[in-house]
């Protein structure tokens, strides 16, 4: 997950080399930073099977910022 493959999801949209409005953004991009760094830590974290939950919730909250930021400027209203 380190390599940035958890960002397939909005990649997946993506046609040709189109760039969505959101990567411009220098939140977006600090997200993204924040969450490569989280989850390369997360990765070296050694626990057993009754931690696997947790370490879970860490990835999802590590990733969820990057994530919020491109839905929201992927609006088209504020009442979308």
């Amino acid at each position: 997950m380190a390599d940035g493959s958890w960002l397939m999801v909005y990649r997946s949209w993506k046609v040709g080399e189109e760039r969505f409005s959101f990567e411009d953004l220098e939140v977006w991009q600090e997200a993204v930073d924040f969450a490569d760094k989280c989850l390369d830590i997360i990765e070296r974290v050694q626990t057993n099977r009754k931690h696997y939950r947790l370490v879970e919730q860490l990835e999802s909250a590590a990733t969820s910022p990057a994530l919020n930021i491109a839905e929201g400027k992927g609006r088209f209203s504020k009442n979308d």
